[in-house]
This record gives structure tokens, sequence and C-alpha cells, in this order.
């Protein structure tokens, strides 16, 4: 559930109370992806758990914060509750976003993880974060790929979510994780909104390839009929990745929660 680009966090609390109901297990927040500023992932996380009753886990990107920022903000996440976190580098600024914009790198993904884990052994030891890395099963040289993940694993991660699962290729490569990482993996799948959100996925967003064909049924389908479409080609690739993961990472889709409330059902009762 992606936190709001302003302050109303009536929406997707609302949003956690259905997911809740559906049989979902944790709630994932992102942090400001593709660079546009939302509302703060690890503060989001603490109150729409703490509303909802239910595990979240925040993204936490190394581009907009310096260690003091990472380390206070974690301190007060765990404080509240927070447990589970997902550690990324972060996506990078754009060209149009650059004026009067710095990005902070002063760590990568690889640096987050060993640095939430030695903070594990310290001021969380009572009660630590369990760490997850990204991986991209739709990089065109996966086996680099694979080796950055088990870094992330060397480093201390102790779990993976994917991008999301569109094609075969990208199923195959899921399953080559599953058989070198030896830790927990979730398969992303994204049920997309529309064929211009798909087109906008497969165009603008790194680490995302939707097939061709996929696009021309959402291009021909009418309005109404997307949502079916659009959850019925997920669980054709969820089925593809259940042998090789532990369970599914959805994606909702410009705050689509009726589609991917109808997803989580549909893999909760066929898959799980």
């Amino acid at each position: 559930l992606d936190p709001p680009h302003d302050s109303d966090l009536s929406p997707i609390t609302e949003a956690a109370k259905h997911m809740k109901a559906a049989g979902v297990d944790v709630l994932t927040f992102a942090d400001s992806p593709l660079s546009r500023a939302r509302a703060d992932s690890l503060a989001t996380a603490a109150a729409v758990g703490s509303i909802a009753e239910m595990p979240v886990m925040p993204h936490l990107a190394c581009r907009d914060r310096n260690q003091i920022a990472i380390k206070g903000g974690l301190l007060a996440a765990n404080a509240l509750g927070v447990s589970n976190l997902l550690a990324v580098t972060g996506d990078p600024l754009s060209d149009a976003d650059r004026s009067g914009i710095k990005s902070v790198f002063s760590m990568n993904s690889y640096g987050l993880i060993r640095y939430v884990s030695e903070l594990n052994q310290s001021v969380f030891a009572a009660n630590p974060f369990y760490i997850g890395g990204a991986l991209n099963l739709n990089a065109l040289r996966f086996d680099g790929e694979l080796d950055r993940a088990c870094r992330k694993r060397e480093a201390g991660a102790q779990f993976f979510l994917t991008q999301p699962v569109f094609t075969d290729r990208a199923a195959e490569n899921l399953s080559r994780a599953h058989a070198v990482l030896e830790t927990k993996i979730l398969a992303g799948i994204f049920p997309v909104a529309s064929y211009k959100n798909a087109l906008f996925l497969n165009n603008e967003v790194t680490g995302i390839e939707i097939p061709a064909d996929f696009l021309h049924r959402l291009e021909q389908a009418a309005p109404e009929e997307i949502p079916a479409l659009s959850v019925e080609f997920a669980m054709e690739t969820a089925k593809k990745s259940a042998p090789f993961c532990d369970g599914f990472y959805l994606m909702t889709p410009l705050r689509r929660f009726d589609i991917v409330r109808l997803l989580a059902e549909r893999i909760i009762a066929g898959l799980c």
C-alpha cells in the first residue's frame, strides 16, 4: 500500500482493514517510489499497522537519508513496534527532478542491510529487524543480479521480495534464485489497473517487463473487463511462481485496492 502524496492516511488505513479480512499476512509501504515524495514509509507503516492491528514492512531507501537519519528513523519505527524492513538502494532522481534536489546515497542496499544487521546486535537486540532485500527477476543479465542477491544474503538479508513476475523468463529466473539463495522469497505479483497503466510500467519502470500478447489483450478489452482480465493473468503468473517461492508480494496499482483484495482471496483459496 503506497503511502499517500498528501497527509491523509484514511484510504490506505481502510484498505488495510480489507486486506486483513482477505487474509493478507503483512502490509508493505514503499519509500517514495520513482523518487516522488510520499508520506514517510516508516511512519506510515507504524501508524497503519497500529490502526489495522497488522504486521507491517516499510521499505527503506538509501537515496534520501544519511546514516544519522536512517538510524533515527529506525529507532522511532522500532519503538512503535515495526520489526520488518525491506532495504533498497532507491530509484534515482529523473533529469526533471534534479533541479534543486540532491540524492544522498551515503550507502547502498548492501551497506544498509549490513548496518541494520549490526544494529540488531546492539540497540535492537530486544526486537531485531527481520531484513529483506530486493531481487530483480527481469534483469537482462540475471547472473549478475543473482550474484548481487548472494552478497545481500551475506550482508544479512533474511528474505527477498522480487520485482513483478510477468514472463516465463522471470519465472525461470525465480526457480534459479530459489535453488541458490536458500532464503525465503516472496514472488512479486502486479495486477495492472489498465492498458495505460501497463504501458507506463513496461516503458518507465526499471525491472518490469510485460508480455506483448497481454498488452494486446488489455488494449482490446472494455474498461469493465480489465479487473477480471488482470486478476486472471496475475493468477497465471502466481501459479508458475508457486513451486519456487514461499509466498507472494502483491503490489497495488493506482490505489485499486479492490483488485488486490480479489487477487489475494483467489491466491489464498487456490494456492495457499
